[in-house]
């Protein structure tokens, strides 16, 4: 039985590839620096994450907050706008792509109120 099992797996797999199924690899998406770190929230700010793997579908979401604007500069680099008016905490950063995987850093962004003036 498992001879006929190996055989029967085995032409399976060549039906397949013949029949131009492929698996799609995806690479290693990774997070390695979020700038700057701490932000005042009123007023927007442009943050740059650099790390590995960024394809032009990378969006940047905060957890607790959404989706920023994000702008794909090279397998490297992306931009994301954080708007003003983001309440004051700390947020993990989120980068997604096509790929069926997300990167997060925990908290990779503080959120801070204006310092009052006299």
């Amino acid at each position: 039985m498992k001879r006929a099992t190996r055989f029967i797996l085995s032409a399976l797999m060549t039906l397949a590839l013949l029949a131009g199924w492929t698996q799609t690899a995806y690479a290693a998406l990774g997070v390695d620096n979020v700038t700057p770190g701490t932000v005042v929230n009123n007023t927007a700010t442009t943050l740059t994450i650099t790390g590995t793997d960024f394809d032009a579908t990378a969006v940047v979401l905060l957890d607790g907050f959404g989706a920023l604007a994000t702008s794909f500069l090279n397998s490297q680099t992306l931009t994301a706008v954080v708007p003003a008016g983001v309440p004051v905490g700390d947020y993990t950063l989120r980068v997604t792509t096509s790929a069926p995987d997300s990167q997060a850093w925990p908290g990779a962004l503080h959120v801070t109120a204006p310092t009052p003036t006299s």
